[in-house]
C-alpha cells in the first residue's frame, strides 16, 4: 500500500507540473517594456525629470558664467592697477626731466663761465707772457 501511495504522490506532482507547464505555455507571450504603451503619468513624469534635469544644467551654467565675470573683472581690476602705475611712472619720469632741465641749464653756465675764464686766463697768460719777454727783450738791450 506505501508503494501505491508512493506512486500516486508521484502521479500527482507529475500532473501539476506538467499542468503548470501547460498553464505557463497557455499564457501570452510575455511583452518587453518596448512594447507596452506609455501613460500620461509616465509621460509627465519623464517630462518633469527632462525640465529639472535642464534647469540644473542651467543653473551650472549660470554658475560657471558668474565665475568666468568675477575672474574677468579680477583682471580688469589687475589691468587697471597695471595701467595706474604706468601713469604714475609716467608723472615721475616728467617730473625728473624738468628737475634735469634745471640741473642741465646750471651744468651749462657753469661751463660757459669756465669757458670764460679760461679764455680769461689764457688772455692774461698770454698778456703776462708778453710782458716777460718785453722786459727781457729791453735788459737785453
Amino acid at each position: 500500500m506505501a508503494k501505491k501511495k508512493a506512486a500516486s504522490m508521484r502521479s500527482k506532482i507529475k500532473s501539476n507540473a506538467k499542468s503548470k507547464a501547460t498553464k505557463i505555455k497557455s499564457k501570452a507571450p510575455i511583452l518587453k517594456t518596448s512594447d507596452l504603451p506609455a501613460t500620461q503619468h509616465m509621460l509627465t513624469a519623464v517630462h518633469k525629470q527632462i525640465k529639472a534635469s535642464i534647469s540644473s544644467l542651467e543653473k551650472k551654467q549660470d554658475a560657471r558664467f558668474s565665475q568666468i565675470d568675477a575672474r574677468f573683472n579680477q583682471m580688469d581690476s589687475k589691468v587697471d592697477l597695471v595701467l595706474s602705475e604706468i601713469h604714475r611712472m609716467a608723472v615721475l619720469m616728467e617730473e625728473q626731466n624738468s628737475r634735469n632741465k634745471f640741473v642741465l641749464d646750471g651744468y651749462d653756465s657753469i661751463y660757459q663761465r669756465q669757458d670764460r675764464l679760461e679764455a680769461r686766463f689764457d688772455a692774461h697768460e698770454k698778456n703776462i707772457e708778453d710782458l716777460i719777454l718785453k722786459r727781457t727783450q729791453t735788459k737785453e738791450i
